[in-house]
């Protein structure tokens, strides 16, 4: 997780205000499946030259 503002989180996740929120783990799946992008195939990805 990147950058995230540890006053909204505090707010959100009803932290006393003596606790400072130094880090944020998200655990949880995604609501839908990644798409999974097409594979090349050999002759799109190698090259023979004789």
């Amino acid at each position: 997780m990147g950058i995230f503002d540890p006053y909204k989180v505090a707010s959100v996740a009803h932290v006393p205000n003596d606790l400072p929120v130094s880090a944020l783990i998200v655990v949880g799946h995604l609501a839908t499946d990644p798409r999974v992008p097409k594979r090349k195939t050999v002759d799109e990805l190698l090259t023979y030259c004789r």
